[in-house]
């Protein structure tokens, strides 16, 4: 694409990077969303949130919490997704107190918790036998 003089914008990224981990290469998409921050395209929430989903479906937690990391420090707002995904895989893998922490972050950026939001937390305390 490059080569032939057509250089990619934010729409063409997303797509790159959701195909490549639906198509179990997430370390490929990893290393191709670290090239696109070095470009010239403006990132924004969206493509955060498209990375850091490949990396929980591939049970890459921790390269999910170092993006979601990465957005925080980027001066961009993680949005009802970002927390979605994130409290999703931790109920997941079993470290609910981490989706506790998120969770108890929402209000204070002003994100509203959703019925997703709910099922997963009540997922989670259901598997921590937490449930009253």
């Amino acid at each position: 694409m490059i080569s032939s003089g057509v250089c990619p914008n934010i729409i063409t990224c997303k797509t790159l990077l959701h195909g490549l981990c639906n198509n179990g290469k997430p370390e490929k998409a990893f290393r191709m969303f670290k090239v696109i921050q070095k470009s010239n395209i403006d990132l924004d929430t969206t493509i955060y949130n498209t990375i850091i989903h490949g990396m929980c479906m591939a049970s890459k937690s921790e390269q999910a919490w170092s993006l979601f990391t990465n957005l925080l420090h980027s001066g961009l707002q993680p949005d009802i997704q970002t927390y979605n995904i994130l409290i999703n895989v931790f109920v997941k893998v079993g470290k609910f107190i981490g989706a506790e922490k998120l969770y108890a972050e929402m209000p204070h950026r002003s994100i509203v918790p959703d019925t997703f939001t709910y099922t997963s937390m009540i997922d989670g305390l259901c598997k921590q036998n937490r449930l009253k």
